[in-house]
């Protein structure tokens, strides 16, 4: 039998453990489920063991960079601004002009200070109390929940420095 040939074959499942219907396992098979049914080909282009598509010339394998290519190589060092050394606590961790210590408020920035006040209108829509019901109150926590209630205890890692 040639494998164009099973086309026309219809087989019938002879075990009795399968759960497919009678009609499903003696349908005919088309064309289309033969295509599906081959295993792809493997492409000529991906072969494991194939050469290398791209090689590196002699010239750049011996290359040296000049020192502003080493130098634009290097990645850059930028100050931190987001967090202050902080040194010893007598100094403070950045330094206020005299300016800026005896500075005046202008009235409009005193203005601007002060917050503003609740409208007489603005009535909060419940109380904020609740009640707390009786058996609330005579609640007893589990062994559980007192263990559960512990902070963890960590190991700490001394590791001297010297």
């Amino acid at each position: 039998m040639t494998p164009l040939d099973h086309q026309e074959y219809t087989r019938p499942l002879n075990n009795s453990e399968s759960s497919t219907n009678p009609p499903a396992s003696s349908c005919r098979i088309s064309e289309r489920t033969t295509i599906l049914a081959r295993p792809k080909s493997v492409n000529s282009y991906c072969h494991a063991n194939k050469e290398v598509i791209r090689h590196v010339t002699e010239a750049a394998l011996n290359a040296v960079p000049s020192a502003r290519i080493n130098q634009l190589a290097r990645p850059k060092r930028r100050k931190n601004i987001y967090c202050y050394d902080m040194g010893r606590p007598e100094f403070p961790i950045c330094k206020i002009s005299n300016t800026s210590k005896y500075a005046m408020a202008s009235p409009r920035v005193e203005k601007l200070a002060v917050p503003k006040n609740v409208s007489p209108e603005c009535e909060p829509d419940r109380d904020a109390r609740w009640c707390v019901s009786i058996k609330t109150k005579l609640a007893v926590a589990t062994h559980r929940t007192l263990e559960l209630s512990q902070p963890l205890q960590r190991k700490r890692n001394l590791v001297s420095t010297r």
